[in-house]
């Protein structure tokens, strides 16, 4: 039997780890969904970004195929320049909500990125919502700003509060029954994960063992589980089935590396003045005429290359695996030609991605004066960096144990199959 509905509920970020192993104790209704379904790890795409990752999911289709690449794009002009991301930059397969529109069933959407500005009066947008859009109830927030330089222990405050007020937002909209497709993203726990991962996992180089903050992260963990629970308990029933992702997971930050002033070092890039310290990468400083390779900030290094010649590229490739970490050892760079991840790349499309470490290392789009090398991010402090594998747990009519997908690719699909369409 197929479900008549199905509630799927985003937590942006959350780590297997953390779900199934270190804090299961502390998530009953999510172990609850998991004995009564299944679960296990759900892969990210290409590249692991929260923006386009989710609308991946919600599509199916890659970030080639959308044209979106990350939380900038870069514009496709004789001079490039950043152009923010927003629900008309994805091109490609329409989302879920839209596709079940078009079969007369209806979607309430909460939270997710990429929504922004939304298109319909059943969704409320996700991050990078600019704070003067109307919210939908008191105390609702669509983010909470400057996390990264915010004081523990207020981000915790702080993110908590949001998320109360998200899913007391998502409960008024259950409660209605006038949907089939119900799904929340919640980003706090993204910001948590920046902000508290070498306080929780003792691999990470800069672990504290700070009992109070690896506590409070459990309990924001044990939140999510309990919204979780209450939306389960007022929705349980024969027609319901339930979804829990994550759109990646996390792992520790060992560091940065400074990949445009390596270029520079390399004569790859050159701009029309010479930086007055560090300072991030500023496209109208850059001398076209003379670059031939730059790259964006990020949890990797997507790399565009301004000369075709294919011998280049490899050569590019080369020095990015040959970049060593910070103490002269050989890192398990991962570098990948985009024309290999994507067969259809809309709009301006990185010509390269590498990961520096395989996601140990952040992408630090910084020149000028300075090391190659630096502990942390260059946008402020941080601890964690993407990781490849998200989670995903589903419960309730129609669904297949064996059909649950291991792929963020798959979501969309299964979640049609769910429902019978």
């Amino acid at each position: 039997m197929n479900a008549d509905r199905v509630a799927i509920v985003g937590w942006d970020c959350a780590s297997p780890w953390l779900v199934f192993e270190h804090f299961a104790s502390a998530m009953p209704h999510t172990q609850a969904l998991l004995q009564r379904g299944a679960g296990g790890r759900l892969r990210s795409c290409h590249p692991p970004i929260t923006v386009p990752a989710w609308m991946c999911m919600a599509t199916g289709a890659d970030a080639g195929e959308h044209g979106v690449y990350g939380f900038r794009g870069v514009a496709d002009t004789t001079d490039p320049g950043f152009v923010l991301t927003g629900a008309q930059s994805f091109r490609g397969p329409r989302p879920i909500w839209e596709r079940l529109a078009s079969r007369g069933l209806s979607s309430h959407v909460v939270g997710l990125p990429g929504t922004w500005p939304p298109t319909s009066d059943r969704i409320v947008p996700g991050i990078l919502t600019p704070d003067d859009h109307p919210v939908p109830c008191a105390g609702y927030r669509y983010d909470v700003a400057d996390f990264r330089n915010m004081a523990p222990l207020q981000l915790v405050s702080e993110i908590s509060e949001m998320t109360v007020a998200r899913f007391d937002q998502v409960e008024d909209l259950a409660a209605r029954d006038d949907w089939n497709l119900l799904w929340v993203v919640e980003i706090g726990l993204d910001r948590l994960h920046h902000a508290l991962w070498h306080h929780v996992d003792p691999t990470h180089p800069r672990f504290t063992g700070d009992s109070r903050l690896a506590a409070a992260l459990r309990d924001y963990y044990g939140l999510l589980d309990n919204r979780l629970g209450r939306l389960v308990a007022l929705l349980d029933d024969a027609e319901t089935a339930f979804c829990v992702v994550s759109d990646h997971g996390a792992r520790p930050m060992l560091g940065g590396i400074r990949v445009n002033e390596y270029f520079r070092e390399r004569g790859w890039l050159t701009l029309h003045h010479e930086p007055v310290g560090s300072e991030r990468l500023d496209l109208a400083a850059v001398d076209w005429g003379r670059t031939r390779a730059w790259t964006t900030g990020g949890y990797c290094a997507r790399v565009y290359l301004e000369d075709p010649d294919p011998a280049f590229h490899e050569e590019v490739a080369e020095a990015l695996r040959a970049l060593p970490g910070p103490d002269g050892e050989r890192l398990a760079t991962q570098v990948h030609a985009a024309r290999d991840l994507w067969p259809l790349r809309r709009g301006r499309s990185p010509d390269l991605l590498a990961y520096l470490g395989d996601l140990d290392y952040r992408c630090l789009g910084t020149v000028g004066a300075g090391p190659i090398h630096q502990p942390s991010n260059d946008r402020g402090p941080d601890a964690a960096n993407h990781d490849w594998d998200g989670i995903i747990v589903a419960a309730g009519p129609g669904v297949v144990p064996a059909a649950l997908p291991t792929s963020l690719l798959g979501v969309a699909g299964f979640l049609e199959d769910v429902l019978g369409v």
